[in-house]
C-alpha cells in the first residue's frame, strides 16, 4: 500500500455566557508515532494564549497537554518552569524571572526575580520557590546559598544599588545567584517586586 499524507485540523469553541477569569483545559489532541503513522508536523494553538502549559505522556502513550489561564498584560515575559496561580495578574511589561511562583489571586505589577516566590493582591516578594527548585533538581545548599543571597539583597545595609554591587562580587562564582544579579540589572522598564518591610521570608515550601 502506498504511503498517503493526511492533513488534519480540529477546532474547538468554548462560549460562555459570561467573563472566565481562570479556565483549565486537558488536551489529547497529539497524534502518536506509530509503526504504520509517521508524524510529520504538529502544532497546538489556544486563543486566549494559556499563562502556562504542561506535556505529559498518560498511561496509555498518549501525549497530554494541560493549560492553565491567567492574566497577562502585554509584553510580559515570562522565564521558563514559572508557575502562575489561577485567577492572578500580570502588569504589562513586567519580567517573570526562570523558575519563579506567583500565588493564586495575586496582582503583579513589576518584575519578579528568578526562584522567587510572591503572593499578596498587591504582590510581595515572600521567599523563594522551594518547591520548583526541588523538582529542578536543585539542592539544599543550592537554595539556602540563594535565600542568604535574597537576604543581603533586600534586606542589608546600603542602598540597593549597593548591595547588588556588592553581592554580583561576592557570589560571582554563583551560577544561581549570578541569574538573580543579572536579572536585576538587566531591568529598565517595571520595578522589582519586593519583600513588604519587616517580613521574614517563608518560601514555598521548606528547603
Amino acid at each position: 500500500m502506498n504511503a498517503q499524507i493526511f492533513d488534519v485540523t480540529h477546532t474547538t469553541v468554548y462560549d460562555y455566557r459570561a467573563p472566565v477569569a481562570v479556565s483549565h483545559h486537558l488536551m489529547r489532541l497529539t497524534p502518536r508515532a506509530l509503526p504504520r503513522q509517521r508524524v510529520l508536523e504538529h502544532g497546538i494553538e489556544v486563543q486566549p494564549t494559556p499563562t502556562a502549559t504542561n506535556l505529559r505522556v498518560d498511561y496509555f502513550g498518549n501525549d497530554v497537554t494541560f493549560a492553565n489561564n491567567a492574566t497577562l498584560g502585554g509584553h510580559v515575559s515570562v522565564g521558563d518552569g514559572v508557575f502562575i496561580g489561577g485567577l492572578s495578574a500580570v502588569h504589562q511589561f513586567a519580567r517573570i524571572g526562570e523558575g519563579a511562583m506567583i500565588a493564586g489571586i495575586t496582582g503583579v505589577p513589576g518584575d519578579i526575580i528568578p526562584f522567587g516566590f510572591a503572593r499578596g493582591s498587591y504582590a510581595e516578594l515572600v521567599g523563594i520557590n522551594v518547591v520548583g527548585m526541588k523538582r529542578r533538581g536543585f539542592t539544599r545548599d543550592d537554595m539556602r546559598r540563594l535565600r542568604r543571597a535574597n537576604i543581603e539583597l533586600f534586606g542589608g545595609p546600603g542602598t540597593f544599588p549597593e548591595r547588588v554591587e556588592a553581592a554580583a562580587r561576592k557570589y560571582a562564582g554563583d551560577p544561581i545567584v549570578s541569574k538573580v544579579i543579572a536579572f536585576i540589572q538587566q531591568g529598565k522598564t517595571r520595578a522589582l517586586v519586593q519583600p513588604a518591610r519587616g517580613l521574614i521570608p517563608e518560601d514555598s515550601g521548606s528547603a
